[in-house]
């Protein structure tokens, strides 16, 4: 599915008074169910000094391209302040264009997901959409009633001139790390980490980073390697230096999750290890390449190309995406792993009870479609 944006502004808090009924109901539903007061509390008022503070506030309109009649409305929540065009939203809902009811997708966190299974191509879709999205802040579409009614999407950046040819790269190192191993690493590399794997949610400068709880968060996820006894999705963290054969000054610094985790190798102490969800930055920086995984494939983030992204790119998927690691702590003689403990085997069991209930659920949807 392929969606089209119609429109897309964003609101300062003085812009509320003027939302209609259909339009009121789908903003407090989104950002504070039935706490209208709460809700309006939440949106920034646009002043540089601060008064009032609160969050940014985007609605978005849009439809599927192969189907028109097939619209949308959301508003979310924004990390990205006024008079920013760009935004960057963190959470908020979706809904079935001119109705309060429910798209059956939503946000939170920065992620998209469905709340209705049904509606996973529509939240694959919508999530696509959300990543880099344009808004407007001022002119016609301010100054209309509703305050949105001519927001027509700005036009999206120009694609940067892309290089041919593909890089040809080496690896100049790759290591695993365990919690207590990240927890532990200099400043730079977690806020690499950081940006990697929770972008949305990044602090612009490492002051700070330590007091947020996206970065609490994630040492969550991390494999604890041989302290084994703490519960959670766990998951293989691994970092890779990578530099252009050609001119090896030139180096990249990739963080990965390793997301096979019912293999051995995915985790402490493997010194195997294949990438699947993450991100490529400029060497020794947190400017992002443009190049990413996700779901163990190779992609480039548009709108955050840079010349050199599609044959850095090409470069990576040339190389494979399978490394030998180094670890920071090699095993000892009958020590243990997450892998097969406790925890891995109750994380596996969650994990395999919802994939049985959305494969009955697709065969259930197959077989009402045969039988119509």
């Amino acid at each position: 599915m392929k969606l089209v944006v119609t429109h897309a502004v964003r609101l300062l808090r003085k812009d509320l008074a003027r939302l209609g009924d259909v339009h009121r109901a789908q903003f407090i539903a989104a950002v504070a169910p039935a706490q209208r007061e709460v809700a309006e509390d939440l949106v920034e008022t646009g002043k540089r000094d601060g008064a009032g503070g609160g969050h940014g506030l985007v609605y978005v309109r849009f439809h599927d391209e192969a189907d028109p009649s097939q619209s949308f409305e959301g508003f979310l929540l924004d990390d990205a302040s006024y008079p920013s065009k760009t935004a960057s939203p963190g959470g908020g809902a979706f809904f079935l264009a001119d109705t309060a009811v429910s798209a059956g997708v939503e946000m939170s966190q920065g992620g998209v997901s469905a709340t209705d299974p049904k509606k996973h191509e529509l939240s694959e879709a919508i999530d696509h959409l959300v990543t880099g999205l344009r808004v407007a802040t001022s002119g016609l579409a301010m100054r209309s009633n509703p305050p949105f009614a001519l927001a027509k999407a700005p036009p999206a950046r120009p694609s940067p001139k892309v290089l041919p040819g593909a890089l040809a790269l080496e690896t100049v190192s790759a290591r695993r790390y365990t919690e207590s191993e990240i927890r532990a690493a200099e400043p730079l590399r977690r806020y690499q980490f950081l940006h990697a794997l929770r972008p949305k949610f990044a602090t612009k400068t490492m002051d700070g980073m330590d007091g947020t709880f996206a970065l609490g968060m994630l040492y969550g996820h991390v494999d604890p390697g041989p302290e084994n006894t703490t519960y959670g999705h766990r998951a293989g963290l691994i970092h890779v230096r990578l530099a252009e054969r050609d001119d090896p000054s030139k180096v990249f610094d990739g963080w990965f999750w390793d997301t096979r985790n019912d293999r051995p190798d995915a985790f402490w102490p493997s010194r195997s290890a294949t990438i699947g969800e993450g991100r490529v930055f400029l060497g020794d920086t947190v400017t992002f390449t443009g190049v990413e995984l996700k779901k163990g494939r190779v992609a480039v983030v548009k709108s955050q190309a840079l010349p050199i992204s599609a044959p850095l790119a090409r470069g990576l998927e040339s190389l494979g995406l399978t490394f030998e690691v180094e670890l920071g702590s090699p095993a000892k003689s009958n020590t243990t792993g997450y892998f097969g403990s406790e925890h891995h085997t109750r994380q596996l069991e969650e994990q395999s009870g919802y994939l049985a209930s959305q494969v009955a659920w697709k065969a259930r949807e197959a077989a009402d479609k045969a039988a119509k």
